[in-house]
Protein backbone atom coordinates (compact mmCIF):
# COMPACT_ATOMS: atom_id res chain seq x y z
CA UNK A 1 0.00 0.00 0.00
CA UNK A 2 2.95 2.22 0.88
CA UNK A 3 4.96 1.65 -2.53
CA UNK A 4 1.56 2.42 -4.58
CA UNK A 5 1.44 5.94 -2.80
CA UNK A 6 5.14 6.32 -3.11
CA UNK A 7 4.39 5.81 -6.98
CA UNK A 8 1.52 8.03 -7.07
CA UNK A 9 3.20 10.74 -5.88
CA UNK A 10 6.41 10.43 -7.81
CA UNK A 11 4.36 10.50 -11.13
CA UNK A 12 2.81 13.87 -9.60
CA UNK A 13 6.12 15.13 -8.76
CA UNK A 14 7.69 14.45 -12.65
CA UNK A 15 4.41 16.00 -13.88
CA UNK A 16 4.77 18.91 -11.86
CA UNK A 17 8.51 19.78 -13.20
CA UNK A 18 7.05 18.72 -17.11
CA UNK A 19 4.14 21.65 -16.39
CA UNK A 20 6.76 24.25 -14.86
CA UNK A 21 9.01 23.60 -17.61
CA UNK A 22 6.78 23.32 -20.76
CA UNK A 23 6.00 27.30 -19.80
CA UNK A 24 9.47 28.58 -19.85
CA UNK A 25 10.15 30.39 -23.30
CA UNK A 26 13.82 31.95 -24.40
CA UNK A 27 14.07 35.83 -24.63
CA UNK A 28 14.68 37.10 -28.39
CA UNK A 29 17.97 38.30 -28.81
CA UNK A 30 18.54 38.08 -32.41
CA UNK A 31 18.42 40.92 -34.53
CA UNK A 32 16.46 41.15 -37.42
CA UNK A 33 17.56 40.68 -40.87
CA UNK A 34 16.35 42.75 -44.19
CA UNK A 35 16.61 42.54 -47.81
CA UNK A 36 15.61 45.99 -50.07
CA UNK A 37 14.04 45.01 -53.44
CA UNK A 38 15.38 46.38 -56.47
CA UNK A 39 15.03 49.52 -57.40
CA UNK A 40 15.09 49.13 -61.24
CA UNK A 41 15.60 46.07 -64.05
CA UNK A 42 19.16 47.06 -64.15
CA UNK A 43 22.85 46.97 -62.22
CA UNK A 44 25.94 48.58 -62.75
CA UNK A 45 29.12 46.27 -62.01
CA UNK A 46 29.56 48.26 -58.73
CA UNK A 47 25.96 46.93 -57.20
CA UNK A 48 24.20 50.39 -58.29
CA UNK A 49 20.83 50.11 -59.59
CA UNK A 50 20.51 52.42 -62.72
CA UNK A 51 18.05 54.06 -64.79
CA UNK A 52 15.57 54.67 -62.06
CA UNK A 53 12.99 57.44 -62.10
CA UNK A 54 12.69 60.73 -60.25
CA UNK A 55 9.92 59.25 -57.90
CA UNK A 56 11.19 55.85 -57.02
CA UNK A 57 9.10 53.60 -54.47
CA UNK A 58 11.71 51.77 -52.75
CA UNK A 59 10.86 48.44 -50.92
CA UNK A 60 12.57 47.18 -47.63
CA UNK A 61 11.33 43.60 -46.44
CA UNK A 62 12.08 42.77 -42.82
CA UNK A 63 12.19 39.51 -41.07
CA UNK A 64 10.03 39.88 -38.71
CA UNK A 65 7.79 42.35 -37.11
CA UNK A 66 9.84 45.78 -36.80
CA UNK A 67 8.79 48.71 -34.13
CA UNK A 68 7.18 51.23 -36.29
CA UNK A 69 8.81 54.34 -33.96
CA UNK A 70 12.51 53.61 -35.05
CA UNK A 71 11.51 53.92 -39.09
CA UNK A 72 12.17 57.09 -38.83
CA UNK A 73 14.04 59.59 -40.66
CA UNK A 74 17.03 59.45 -38.10
CA UNK A 75 17.60 55.45 -39.33
CA UNK A 76 17.09 55.72 -42.46
CA UNK A 77 18.26 58.54 -44.77
CA UNK A 78 18.64 58.74 -48.43
CA UNK A 79 21.50 61.14 -49.97
CA UNK A 80 22.54 62.33 -53.09
CA UNK A 81 26.45 61.83 -53.18
CA UNK A 82 27.09 62.97 -56.78
CA UNK A 83 25.50 65.19 -58.93
CA UNK A 84 25.03 65.54 -62.77
CA UNK A 85 27.96 67.26 -63.73
CA UNK A 86 30.37 64.83 -61.31
CA UNK A 87 30.63 67.01 -58.42
CA UNK A 88 30.65 65.57 -54.73
CA UNK A 89 27.45 66.08 -52.82
CA UNK A 90 25.85 65.42 -49.60
CA UNK A 91 22.01 66.54 -50.03
CA UNK A 92 19.61 64.89 -48.05
CA UNK A 93 16.35 63.84 -49.02
CA UNK A 94 12.80 64.33 -46.93
CA UNK A 95 10.96 60.85 -47.35
CA UNK A 96 7.62 59.36 -46.30
CA UNK A 97 7.39 56.15 -45.20
CA UNK A 98 4.81 53.25 -45.26
CA UNK A 99 4.76 50.24 -42.91
CA UNK A 100 2.54 47.11 -42.94
CA UNK A 101 2.60 45.64 -39.85
CA UNK A 102 1.21 42.30 -41.39
CA UNK A 103 4.07 41.24 -44.14
CA UNK A 104 6.95 43.72 -42.28
CA UNK A 105 7.23 45.54 -45.92
CA UNK A 106 8.43 49.11 -45.65
CA UNK A 107 7.75 51.42 -48.49
CA UNK A 108 10.06 54.70 -49.31
CA UNK A 109 8.94 57.32 -50.80
CA UNK A 110 10.70 60.87 -51.97
CA UNK A 111 8.36 63.36 -50.90
CA UNK A 112 9.51 65.48 -54.00
CA UNK A 113 11.20 64.35 -56.91
CA UNK A 114 14.64 63.38 -57.21
CA UNK A 115 17.49 65.31 -59.59
CA UNK A 116 18.16 63.60 -62.61
CA UNK A 117 21.49 62.24 -63.09
CA UNK A 118 22.55 61.88 -59.53
CA UNK A 119 23.80 59.37 -57.40
CA UNK A 120 22.00 58.50 -54.16
CA UNK A 121 22.76 56.44 -51.51
CA UNK A 122 20.33 54.83 -49.63
CA UNK A 123 21.60 53.90 -45.69
CA UNK A 124 19.24 52.12 -43.08
CA UNK A 125 21.18 51.68 -39.69
CA UNK A 126 21.35 50.03 -36.62
CA UNK A 127 18.37 51.77 -35.09
CA UNK A 128 15.97 49.87 -37.10
CA UNK A 129 14.87 47.72 -33.92
CA UNK A 130 12.43 44.79 -33.74
CA UNK A 131 9.48 44.52 -31.29
CA UNK A 132 12.24 42.99 -28.56
CA UNK A 133 14.59 45.89 -29.09
CA UNK A 134 17.11 44.39 -31.45
CA UNK A 135 18.72 46.50 -34.10
CA UNK A 136 19.93 45.58 -37.38
CA UNK A 137 23.25 43.41 -37.11
CA UNK A 138 24.92 45.69 -39.50
CA UNK A 139 24.29 49.11 -41.12
CA UNK A 140 22.72 48.49 -44.85
CA UNK A 141 23.56 50.18 -47.60
CA UNK A 142 22.68 50.41 -51.52
CA UNK A 143 23.64 52.88 -54.17
CA UNK A 144 21.08 54.28 -57.12
CA UNK A 145 20.94 56.59 -60.25
CA UNK A 146 18.55 58.42 -61.86
CA UNK A 147 18.12 58.98 -65.26
CA UNK A 148 20.01 61.59 -67.34
CA UNK A 149 18.06 64.41 -68.63
CA UNK A 150 19.14 64.58 -72.58
CA UNK A 151 19.07 68.17 -72.64
CA UNK A 152 21.69 69.03 -70.20
CA UNK A 153 25.25 68.78 -69.58
CA UNK A 154 26.16 64.69 -67.64
CA UNK A 155 29.15 63.89 -66.20
CA UNK A 156 30.03 60.64 -65.18
CA UNK A 157 32.92 59.13 -63.75
CA UNK A 158 33.80 54.88 -63.32
CA UNK A 159 34.70 53.13 -60.23
CA UNK A 160 38.63 53.58 -60.43
CA UNK A 161 37.73 57.32 -60.17
CA UNK A 162 39.51 58.13 -63.67
CA UNK A 163 37.70 56.92 -66.43
CA UNK A 164 35.39 59.80 -67.26
CA UNK A 165 32.70 60.63 -69.78
CA UNK A 166 31.17 63.95 -70.54
CA UNK A 167 27.82 64.20 -72.60
CA UNK A 168 26.86 67.71 -73.88
CA UNK A 169 23.62 68.78 -73.89
CA UNK A 170 20.93 66.61 -77.22
CA UNK A 171 23.55 63.80 -77.47
CA UNK A 172 21.87 61.13 -75.84
CA UNK A 173 18.69 60.78 -78.10
CA UNK A 174 16.23 59.65 -74.83
CA UNK A 175 17.16 59.90 -71.13
CA UNK A 176 19.60 57.72 -69.94
CA UNK A 177 21.97 56.31 -67.08
CA UNK A 178 25.76 55.21 -67.90
CA UNK A 179 26.87 52.39 -67.21
CA UNK A 180 31.08 51.98 -67.20
CA UNK A 181 32.90 48.84 -67.04
CA UNK A 182 36.61 48.98 -65.69
CA UNK A 183 37.83 45.89 -67.64
CA UNK A 184 41.42 46.10 -67.84
CA UNK A 185 44.38 48.55 -66.85
CA UNK A 186 44.74 52.33 -66.10
CA UNK A 187 44.73 50.83 -62.10
CA UNK A 188 47.93 49.84 -59.63
CA UNK A 189 46.48 46.77 -57.52
CA UNK A 190 46.91 48.59 -54.32
CA UNK A 191 43.90 50.57 -55.79
CA UNK A 192 41.37 48.19 -57.07
CA UNK A 193 38.03 49.91 -58.18
CA UNK A 194 34.89 49.05 -55.56
CA UNK A 195 32.99 46.62 -57.30
CA UNK A 196 35.49 45.01 -59.53
CA UNK A 197 37.03 41.93 -59.12
CA UNK A 198 41.11 41.56 -59.26
CA UNK A 199 42.72 39.01 -61.39
CA UNK A 200 45.64 40.45 -62.57
CA UNK A 201 49.40 39.55 -62.70
CA UNK A 202 52.55 41.40 -61.79
CA UNK A 203 50.43 43.89 -59.43
CA UNK A 204 48.25 45.12 -62.56
CA UNK A 205 44.79 44.40 -62.28
CA UNK A 206 42.74 42.61 -64.96
CA UNK A 207 38.98 43.03 -63.33
CA UNK A 208 37.22 40.64 -65.61
CA UNK A 209 34.04 43.05 -65.12
CA UNK A 210 32.54 42.99 -68.73
CA UNK A 211 28.75 42.78 -68.56
CA UNK A 212 27.62 42.96 -72.43
CA UNK A 213 30.27 41.86 -74.30
CA UNK A 214 31.90 38.19 -74.20
CA UNK A 215 35.34 37.61 -73.08
CA UNK A 216 35.83 35.87 -76.25
CA UNK A 217 34.91 38.58 -78.43
CA UNK A 218 37.68 40.53 -76.87
CA UNK A 219 40.49 37.42 -77.80
CA UNK A 220 39.21 37.44 -80.96
CA UNK A 221 39.45 41.13 -81.95
CA UNK A 222 43.05 41.52 -79.84
CA UNK A 223 44.43 38.04 -82.34
CA UNK A 224 42.94 39.77 -85.15
CA UNK A 225 44.68 43.11 -84.59
CA UNK A 226 48.05 41.40 -83.66
CA UNK A 227 47.94 39.56 -87.22
CA UNK A 228 48.12 43.15 -88.65
CA UNK A 229 50.18 45.14 -85.71
CA UNK A 230 52.30 42.12 -84.41
CA UNK A 231 52.94 41.86 -80.56
CA UNK A 232 52.69 45.56 -79.96
CA UNK A 233 49.09 45.30 -80.30
CA UNK A 234 48.35 44.89 -76.72
CA UNK A 235 45.23 45.64 -74.53
CA UNK A 236 46.75 48.86 -72.09
CA UNK A 237 43.37 50.28 -70.74
CA UNK A 238 39.71 48.80 -71.86
CA UNK A 239 36.63 50.06 -70.56
CA UNK A 240 33.01 49.05 -71.68
CA UNK A 241 30.80 51.75 -72.25
CA UNK A 242 26.76 51.46 -72.11
CA UNK A 243 24.11 54.07 -72.39
CA UNK A 244 20.90 52.31 -70.50
CA UNK A 245 17.13 54.06 -71.33
CA UNK A 246 14.49 54.18 -68.72
CA UNK A 247 13.45 50.05 -69.54
CA UNK A 248 17.25 49.20 -68.41
CA UNK A 249 17.83 48.46 -72.15
CA UNK A 250 21.27 49.29 -74.55
CA UNK A 251 20.76 52.45 -76.70
CA UNK A 252 22.27 51.24 -79.31
CA UNK A 253 22.00 54.47 -81.89
CA UNK A 254 24.94 56.59 -82.67
CA UNK A 255 25.45 59.94 -80.40
CA UNK A 256 23.66 63.35 -82.05
CA UNK A 257 27.22 65.48 -80.91
CA UNK A 258 30.68 64.57 -80.23
CA UNK A 259 30.79 63.53 -76.41
CA UNK A 260 34.14 63.06 -74.40
CA UNK A 261 35.84 60.39 -72.72
CA UNK A 262 38.68 60.45 -70.61
CA UNK A 263 40.89 56.81 -70.03
CA UNK A 264 43.94 56.53 -68.33
CA UNK A 265 46.87 54.98 -68.43
CA UNK A 266 50.02 54.08 -66.27
CA UNK A 267 53.18 55.15 -66.43
CA UNK A 268 53.88 56.54 -62.69
CA UNK A 269 58.05 56.69 -63.51
CA UNK A 270 57.47 59.20 -66.38
CA UNK A 271 60.11 57.04 -68.55
CA UNK A 272 57.73 57.26 -71.74
CA UNK A 273 56.57 53.62 -71.43
CA UNK A 274 53.45 52.01 -70.55
CA UNK A 275 54.11 50.59 -67.14
CA UNK A 276 53.18 46.43 -66.73
CA UNK A 277 53.29 45.76 -70.33
CA UNK A 278 55.46 43.22 -72.35
CA UNK A 279 56.82 44.50 -74.75
CA UNK A 280 57.52 47.70 -73.43
CA UNK A 281 55.16 50.19 -75.69
CA UNK A 282 55.86 53.98 -75.79
CA UNK A 283 53.27 55.97 -74.48
CA UNK A 284 53.30 58.32 -77.86
CA UNK A 285 52.14 55.09 -80.02
CA UNK A 286 48.96 54.53 -77.93
CA UNK A 287 45.87 54.45 -79.93
CA UNK A 288 42.37 54.54 -79.12
CA UNK A 289 40.07 51.53 -80.85
CA UNK A 290 36.43 50.30 -80.26
CA UNK A 291 35.26 46.77 -80.74
CA UNK A 292 33.23 46.55 -83.64
CA UNK A 293 30.48 43.71 -81.83
CA UNK A 294 28.82 42.49 -85.18
CA UNK A 295 32.74 41.12 -86.67
CA UNK A 296 34.85 40.62 -83.45
CA UNK A 297 37.65 43.42 -84.12
CA UNK A 298 39.13 46.11 -83.29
Amino acid sequence: MNKIKFLKILVFFYLSIFSAISFIGAADILPPDLSIKSISTVQGVDGRYLSVGVLPTIKIQFSEAIKQATLTAANIKITGTRDNAGNSRSSTVALNFSYDSNTYLLSITPQTNLSRGWLYELTISVGVQDLAGNGLANERKVLFETLMNKNTVNQFTAADGKTQVVIPPQALPEDASLNVSVVVGGVRSGAVPRGVRPAGIGGFNSYSSLQYVLPSALEEATAKLKDVVGVFAQEVTIREFAALNQNGNRIQSHFNTPITIVMPYLDEDSDGYVDGVSPQVKVKNLKVYFLDESHNVW
